[in-house]
C-alpha cells in the first residue's frame, strides 16, 4: 500500500508525487510553446500510392533522389523546390516563353551547351510549373 502509518513517510511520498506533477506540467508547457513544423519542408507518411519521386541526374555521376508525399495540386516545380530545400541544394529557375526553365542547380547553370531537362516517367515534359503531379509519379531533372 502506497500510503503507511508514519506520518512523515506520507508527507515525503506526497512531496514527490507533487514534484514529479509540477515537473510534468512543466514539460508539457515546454512542449506546447514550440512551433509546429513547417509541414511542407517535411516529407510525410503516406499510403505508398500517395508518393512521388523526384531525382537529379548533375550530368557528371553525381545524382540524387527524393520521395515524398504529394499535396493536393502540387506541380513538378513545387516537388523539386521542396527538394532541393531538404538538401540544401541551391535551386534557381527563370520564365520563358513555354514556362519555367531551370536556371541553376546546386551551382550547375543553364547554357548553351548543357541545360536542366525535365522528365516526366521516363519521357521529356513540359512545364514544370503547370505539370500537376500524379500519386506514383517519377521526376527528373537532368543536366545534360
Amino acid at each position: 500500500m502506497f500510503w503507511r502509518k508514519s506520518e512523515k513517510t506520507n508527507i515525503i511520498r506526497l512531496s514527490m508525487v507533487g514534484a514529479l506533477g509540477l515537473f510534468a506540467a512543466v514539460l508539457i508547457r515546454h512542449e506546447m510553446q514550440k512551433p509546429l513544423p513547417d509541414l511542407g519542408q517535411l516529407f510525410l507518411v503516406a499510403l505508398p500510392s500517395q508518393l512521388a519521386k523526384v531525382s537529379l541526374d548533375f550530368g557528371d555521376g553525381k545524382k540524387r533522389e527524393f520521395r515524398g508525399a504529394l499535396t493536393p495540386n502540387m506541380s513538378a516545380l513545387e516537388a523539386l523546390s521542396i527538394s532541393t530545400d531538404i538538401a540544401n541544394l541551391p535551386l534557381s529557375h527563370t520564365p520563358t516563353k513555354e514556362g519555367v526553365q531551370i536556371a541553376m542547380i546546386d551551382g550547375k547553370k543553364t547554357e548553351k551547351k548543357k541545360r536542366w531537362v525535365f522528365y516526366i516517367n521516363g519521357k521529356i515534359g513540359g512545364d514544370p510549373a503547370t505539370y500537376q503531379m500524379k500519386a506514383g509519379d517519377g521526376i527528373e531533372w537532368r543536366y545534360q
